[in-house]
């Protein structure tokens, strides 16, 4: 079962407009609560919106632009994150395959799908001892799974859907505090 936790409404729920690096930014914002509830021993609880803090998202968003992709791990790493696994490849077998590479992770992953000149970066978490699967997609909202194959087909189709034309290299970082 697929229930939707919180609306974003493209930004309009934070009054922002979604330009790039907000979605890179909500994306880490939201693995940072589920990180911290899962160090403070809560792992499957659910994030509420009012735990997300946008007025931070700013200051991520002109270190995005100003950088180019490459550095994107530098912007995680400047945020209190530890990488623990990088998966990085090209969408030369389609978007599907790419999604199955990064549902694969456990844990929580803010990961961005690229096209020739732009992207999008979205969140999954898999908790597999927990049965607890979540992703944000900046754009619409945040969804929770009640299975992680349940999950990998909405993630797939999601992104397929809504962001065909960024169909040529994608990126994932699996996140943990420091």
């Amino acid at each position: 079962m697929t229930t939707k936790l919180f609306d974003t409404d493209n930004g309009d729920v934070f009054n922002i407009t979604l330009d790039a690096g907000y979605c890179f930014a909500m994306c880490l914002d939201l693995a940072k609560v589920i990180l911290i509830h899962i160090r403070d021993g809560k792992a499957t609880k659910l994030p509420h919106l009012s735990e997300l803090t946008p007025g931070k998202w700013a200051i991520v968003q002109s270190s995005y632009e100003i950088n180019d992709h490459q550095a994107d791990s530098e912007l995680v790493e400047a945020q209190g994150f530890t990488i623990t696994n990088l998966i990085e490849g090209t969408v030369d077998s389609g978007l599907k395959s790419a999604v199955n590479e990064i549902t694969k992770q456990s844990g929580t992953s803010v990961f961005s799908v690229l096209g020739k000149s732009s992207g999008h970066s979205l969140l999954w978490h898999r908790d597999d001892e927990n049965d607890f699967f979540l992703y944000l997609d900046p754009n619409e909202g945040l969804y929770r799974f009640s299975d992680v194959e349940e999950g990998r087909k909405y993630v797939a189709k999601d992104v397929a859907q809504g962001y065909p034309k960024l169909n040529k290299k994608y990126d994932s970082f699996t996140l943990a505090l420091d």
